[in-house]
Order: C-alpha cells, then structure tokens, then sequence
C-alpha cells in the first residue's frame, strides 16, 4: 500500500524538476505530442465531417404559424406544472407517512398513491375540459374526457 504524499511535497519535487534540464526537455515533449495528438484528432474530425467547418446550408426558411408554436409551449407548459404537482405529491406522501404510526405507514402510502392516480383521471375526465375547452369565459364546457379535442387549441 502507497503513501499519500503531502501536497506541499508535491509541490516541492516538481520546483525540483523543473530546475532539471532533462525533466523540462521531457515536460516540453510530453505537452507537444499532447498537442500533436490533439491536432491530428481535429483534423480527422475536420476531414470525415467537413459540414463542422461552418459551411453554410441552403435550405429554405420554414414558415411557421402561430398555432405550430402556441400549441406545443402550452403543452410543454402543462407538462412541467404536471411534474413539479407529482414532485409534490411526492413530497406530502413522505409528510404524511412520518406523521403515522409504523405499522400503518403501508396503509397511509397507498392512500396517497390512489389520490395521485384518481387525480390524473379527474384532469383527463374534466380538468382538460375545464382549462383549455371553449365555454363562458370562466370555465370550459367542452372536450370533456377530451371527446373533440383538437389537434390544436386555442
């Protein structure tokens, strides 16, 4: 087994070295074939893939429409307060189960399970419909279980 060596020796056998001529003629080779090596990578890389040198691509400019964004961000968005809603509901679960007794720990976690998954069945049967469907201005009245949905909604 080796011994861990003191960073202050460390230090003090490579000021050493570096005072030795043969050291700094071999420090000098090691970095120049480190950057032989390098060099030739980049130009292997260069070569079988000559689209990296910044050549310029001619196709034509997509034309986008508002809905071919509009749509995917609020799916995106829904999405992500989705996530952050289950990290939560992960987070009370664990609440929760410290809260009780050991011995009914299993019975409080599947409770929790079951809130969770009733509550995404709830959003798909009317959560949807509520949010994003046309109705009164406050709440939506259509899309429900999304039965007519569009593709795309405004």
């Amino acid at each position: 087994m080796q011994k861990r060596v003191p960073f202050s020796q460390k230090l003090a056998r490579l000021q050493a070295r570096l005072r030795d001529a043969e050291w700094r003629r071999y420090g000098a080779l090691l970095l120049v074939g480190k950057l032989v090596g390098i060099g030739i990578l980049l130009c292997a890389v260069a070569f079988l893939n000559p689209d990296l040198l910044g050549m310029k691509a001619f196709a034509a400019d997509p034309v986008l429409k508002g809905n071919d964004i509009v749509n995917p961000i609020n799916t995106v968005w829904t999405l992500i307060a989705a996530f952050l809603v289950f990290a939560m509901q992960v987070g009370f679960t664990m609440l929760e189960a410290g809260f009780c007794r050991s011995r009914e720990t299993v019975n409080v976690l599947m409770e929790c399970i079951v809130d969770t998954c009733l509550c995404g069945l709830l959003f798909y049967a009317f959560g949807f419909a509520f949010m994003f469907s046309h109705g009164n201005g406050f709440i939506g009245l259509n899309w429900f279980m999304l039965n007519g949905a569009p593709a795309t909604y405004e």
